[in-house]
């Protein structure tokens, strides 16, 4: 049977994963000593700055445990846990220490571009190619077709010019054309002669009875 030592409870604090403490050196070096409780695993990782640039793990566990240290300039410690609704306690006896929140700001490394299979590259550079040409092809018919239809429309405007006023047919003073002109002017002429036969009819008749 495990026995766990807890002692006062009033001299237990709890510790969010967004909170860090601050032990803070006074003279050449100092070791600290502090008892940690969480109900699930955590890390606890140490740095003498505050963004955790050159942070170093310490202790990984979980349940009751105790990290002891010798440190010669200020100490940043965070706990860090899978599950973020980890509890976390610590007691510090010294009680000379600082509790700040951390800063919102995360550091996120970038993750190295993934090498693709050589075959896969050549092929998608073979469909790329392919691609480019039939975009080409589309785009020199395209220019063809509008070429041509460029010169159908110039060879209908020299076919069919605009007519001007001066190329527009004019009309004699009577507003009859040429050909309506001489055929009503050899119709007059017919008129008189048939007029003239009728006349003629009629005395040959009498001369004869």
């Amino acid at each position: 049977m495990k026995r766990y030592q807890i002692q006062a409870l009033d001299g237990w604090n709890k510790l969010k994963l967004n909170e860090t403490l601050e032990f803070v050196v006074k003279g050449n070096s100092r070791t600290i000593r502090v008892e940690f409780n969480t109900s699930d695993k955590v890390a606890l990782y140490g740095s003498n700055t505050k963004d955790f640039k050159d942070e170093k793990l310490l202790v990984s566990d979980e349940g009751l445990f105790t990290l002891i240290t010798s440190i010669s300039s200020t100490l940043y410690v965070r706990a860090v846990a899978k599950d973020k609704s980890a509890s976390i306690t610590y007691k510090n006896r010294a009680s000379d220490h600082i509790v700040e929140k951390m800063s919102d700001v995360k550091f996120t490394g970038l993750e190295m571009r993934r090498t693709r299979n050589p075959e896969m590259e050549r092929l998608m550079h073979m469909v790329k190619t392919a691609q480019s040409e039939r975009e080409q092809i589309l785009l020199a018919e395209i220019a063809k077709v509008k070429a041509q239809n460029e010169e159908v429309i110039e060879d209908n405007g020299t076919t069919f010019p605009d007519l001007k006023a001066g190329n527009k047919p004019a009309l004699p003073p009577s507003g009859v054309s040429e050909d309506n002109a001489e055929e009503t002017e050899a119709v007059s002429e017919a008129e008189p002669k048939e007029a003239t036969a009728s006349e003629d009819a009629p005395t040959s008749d009498t001369s004869a009875k």
